[in-house]
Order: structure tokens, then C-alpha cells, then sequence
């Protein structure tokens, strides 16, 4: 909360009579926070976006997202993710967000999770999809836990608070009604998570 005191000059006006001003006892208590470690955040750019899907879903560079399977998306998109193009003449990278910055940011992520999930069900022993959520049992509470805190430690680098989980995991419910299964929602968790705040900011 930003706190704006406004100092005037002169005698203040004397408050009518009949207005009541809280006293001290009657104000809320002042939670103190601690002041921020860094004056600004910054959205992270085509090539950090493209390394730390790498390195949380352990893909290559070829296996996070290739447009009709030629082209790598983060290049090809490299203007809105703040990158250069001069093919296109752009010589300085933008500073603001672009009006597709987000649906290129959404794209690639979830094309990198999804080839992710692809490459763990063909896997013996999967790397980031729990085997419990890839064999099309119904997963029990503990399985989709186990899985949406997996997302969040390789993403957030640390466990998510319980109201995360709940989240999280409450996600499939609706994916289930929509005709999914569980397989289906560790897609979508991993999309989630992948592009929340926490994960494109730094």
C-alpha cells in the first residue's frame, strides 16, 4: 500500500464540530513487510524463456517448440519476446510488452510441455510426468500433489504453499469435465505453472 501525505502551507482549517475523526485505537494494525530486494522486475526474454524450458522440462533446444516442425518458435517470434530481427529491420529490442507477447509466451510454453508429456509416455522411466498419471488409472490426491509440486519446484525452484496445491490440483475437476483425463490436466498444470508471473519474471 502506498502511503501519499500531502503537506500544505498555512493554518488548517478548523473541522466542523460534528466531525468525527477515528482515534488511534480505532485504526487497523500496521503490518510491516519487508522492503523489496530489487527495485524492478523484468520479463524474461526469447533466449531466457527458451533456456529455463529447458532446463525445467530437461528438453533440448530442438524439443521445446519447432513451428510446422521447421522453425524454432522462440526465434521465429524473437520481436515480441524483446529480441532482434534483421531480417526485419529491427536493431533494438523492445522495451515494452508487445500485443502478442503473451500468446507467443503461451504458445511456446505449451508446446514445450506437451512435447515434454509426449516424450515421457514413450519413456521407461519418465523425467518430469509422475508414470501414475501417464497410464490412464484415475490419479488419487496424493499422485496429483506429488505432481503439481514436481511442476512447482522445476519452475519456481521450491515448493508451492498449500493454497497453491489446492489450486493446482483443483484444476481437474474441470479438466475432467471437459473430457480429459489426468494426463490432460499435468499438461495443463505444467502450462500453468510455467506461465505464471513467477516463472517469466525475474
Amino acid at each position: 500500500m502506498l502511503l501519499l501525505l500531502a503537506c500544505t502551507g498555512g493554518t488548517s482549517p478548523t473541522p466542523p464540530e460534528d466531525d468525527v475523526r477515528p482515534q488511534d485505537s480505532d485504526l487497523p494494525e500496521v503490518t510491516e513487510f519487508a522492503p523489496a530486494s530489487r527495485a524492478s522486475l523484468k520479463m524474461k526474454r526469447w533466449r531466457q524463456l527458451s533456456l529455463d524450458l529447458q532446463g525445467a522440462l530437461e528438453l533440448t533446444e530442438d524439443q521445446v517448440c519447432r513451428e510446422a516442425g521447421l522453425y524454432d518458435c522462440a526465434a521465429l517470434h524473437v520481436v515480441p519476446l524483446g529480441g532482434l530481427s534483421r531480417d526485419n529491420g529491427v536493431f533494438q529490442p523492445r522495451q515494452e510488452l508487445a500485443v502478442t507477447t503473451t500468446l507467443v509466451v503461451e504458445r511456446v510454453t505449451l508446446q514445450a510441455c506437451w512435447n515434454r508429456l509426449e516424450l515421457d509416455r514413450a519413456a521407461a522411466t519418465p523425467l518430469v510426468f509422475h508414470a501414475g498419471l501417464l497410464d490412464g488409472a484415475e490419479a488419487s490426491q496424493d499422485e496429483l500433489e506429488a505432481q503439481a509440486t514436481e511442476l512447482v519446484r522445476r519452475f519456481w525452484a521450491r515448493d508451492p504453499q498449500p493454497e497453491e496445491l489446492a489450486l493446482l490440483t483443483g484444476l481437474r475437476e474441470g479438466v475432467v469435465e471437459d473430457g480429459g483425463g489426468d494426463a490432460e490436466w499435468a499438461w495443463l498444470t505444467c502450462f500453468t505453472v510455467g506461465t505464471a508471473t513467477e516463472a517469466l519474471l525475474y
